[in-house]
């Protein structure tokens, strides 16, 4: 038997289904923020729903009050904390009923390994349909308490096949992966993508610098809408030069959006697109928030242009007008006799 960690990880699927009791499967990663993301916890997941239970990860930072409320309202069979959490989470977990604790530790050692250890390494997947519940993912709370998304294996493979395909992965492909995993594109997005497609995962501090790069690459891309103008602006991080490139509001001809799957949906982030009638070319807005709202945005800022250009039209032609009338009754007026000297004033 391979006795590595990560063996051991796939094993523990198979010690939950040997339990009997399990009807859910719960994480909680109470680990130091300054640790590189967890292959344990990754490894977690993939034997979770290999086992064909249901996995939901909770947030490092939550605290007693918090993780209480999760534990109440998922009602979970079995909890897996930091060794160091296991007095006060183990505490309000059995008073919740839950029904296991189990430790693992940023070194990837704790209970749940050494329970692992000794069940087989053989562990057919379970069977399950697609529209089985998967994984829990709580909400973030900002408009009320937090509300548990359910997600199912369909929901998953959905979003998995559909990113492999607008990511465009191909064979040798390597993800450097510094998303924490408790977090949902950590967890699904960047990681069954990677699955799916055979790729190698690094999870390290230069995982972390790339992370940095694309965010900063992102957050320097901007648009900007003048009264008359469509501005994108690109710049590279670390002094990278800026690109700009701009667009007459007239010369827009179609604006459209979209959101790239399941996720992008969940989230409301996507593509604007638009179509410039010159040589400008097509401007894209890639991964921005609520693209609906940046579509209607520019959309009507293109009628408030259009509307303002009708006024000025009516008011040039009005002007020409007044002008026109001015000069014609100049010409057609009758020519008054010019005064003779001397002559009585009427």
């Amino acid at each position: 038997m391979d006795e590595t960690p990560q063996a051991r990880l796939f094993a523990a699927g198979a010690a939950a289904h040997a339990a009997g009791q399990i009807d859910r499967a719960e994480a909680l990663y109470r680990q130091a923020l300054d640790a590189e993301p967890g292959h344990a916890e990754a490894l977690l997941n993939l034997a979770v729903l290999r086992a064909g239970y249901v996995y939901l990860p909770l947030k490092p930072a939550y605290h007693a009050a918090e993780l209480d409320y999760f534990i109440k309202d998922a009602e979970p069979a079995v909890l897996v904390c930091a060794g160091k959490n296991f007095g006060w989470a183990s505490k309000l977990a059995f008073m919740a009923g839950v029904q296991n604790v189990f430790t693992l530790n940023e070194d990837r050692s704790g209970s749940l390994l050494d329970r692992a250890a000794a069940m087989s390494d053989q562990h057919p997947p379970a069977t399950r349909r697609s529209e089985d519940l998967a994984a829990i993912l709580y909400t973030s709370g900002t408009t009320g308490r937090s509300k548990g998304a359910m997600l199912s294996h369909g929901n998953l493979l959905s979003n998995a096949l559909t990113l492999k395909d607008l990511w465009d992965w191909k064979a040798g492909d390597v993800l450097i992966h510094a998303l924490p995993i408790f977090h949902v594109h950590g967890l699904f997005v960047a990681s069954h993508g990677a699955l799916l497609n055979g790729s190698l995962m690094l999870f390290s501090f230069g995982a972390f610098c790339w992370a940095w790069y694309y965010y900063a690459d992102w957050h320097n891309d901007t648009y900007t809408l003048t009264t008359d103008r469509l501005i994108d602006m690109e710049k590279k991080p670390l002094l990278g030069s800026l690109i700009q490139r701009s667009a007459p509001l007239e010369n827009l001809v179609n604006v459209q959006y979209s959101r790239p799957g399941f996720w992008a949906s969940i989230f409301n982030y996507g593509s604007v697109t638009i179509e410039t009638g010159g040589d400008t070319g097509d401007l894209d807005f890639k991964m921005v928030l609520d693209p609906l709202l940046v579509q209607q945005t520019i959309l009507n800022r293109m009628e408030l242009r259009q509307e303002q250009q009708q006024t000025a039209e009516r008011e040039r032609q009005r002007t020409e007008m007044v002008d026109w009338l001015k000069a014609y009754a100049q010409v057609t007026q009758p020519a008054q006799p010019p005064e003779q000297p001397g002559a009585p004033a009427h």
